[in-house]
């Protein structure tokens, strides 16, 4: 059932022009199978965009640190404050081909 769920989205990767990705955590396992299909939409000058959160601190740095080395740019935005104690925080990537001169 994985395997078929992860073809269909390498399969949308690879077909699409623009991609928004929405994600509540981002984990090595999912980021090394969707690096080389991104950075291939990439090349070709497709629009890529990744929003992930750090959800019950799952979100893996490693996993970041593997999306960052994906393109260049990079946009932080963190979340308002939800409730007395408690900080909603985003990470988001505009991870968008830079045009060459």
């Amino acid at each position: 059932m994985t395997d078929h769920i992860i073809q269909e989205i390498v399969a949308s990767i690879e077909r699409s022009s623009s991609i928004y990705i929405l994600t509540s955590f981002v984990m090595n396992s999912g980021v090394e199978i969707s690096v080389q299909p991104l950075q291939q939409a990439l090349e070709r000058g497709t629009e890529v965009k990744v929003c992930t959160g750090d959800y019950l601190y799952i979100t893996q740095p490693d996993a970041l640190a593997l999306l960052i080395k994906l393109h260049k740019t990079l946009k932080f935005d963190y979340g308002k404050v939800t409730a007395a104690h408690s900080i909603q925080r985003r990470i988001c990537f505009n991870l968008m081909k830079r045009e060459e001169r």
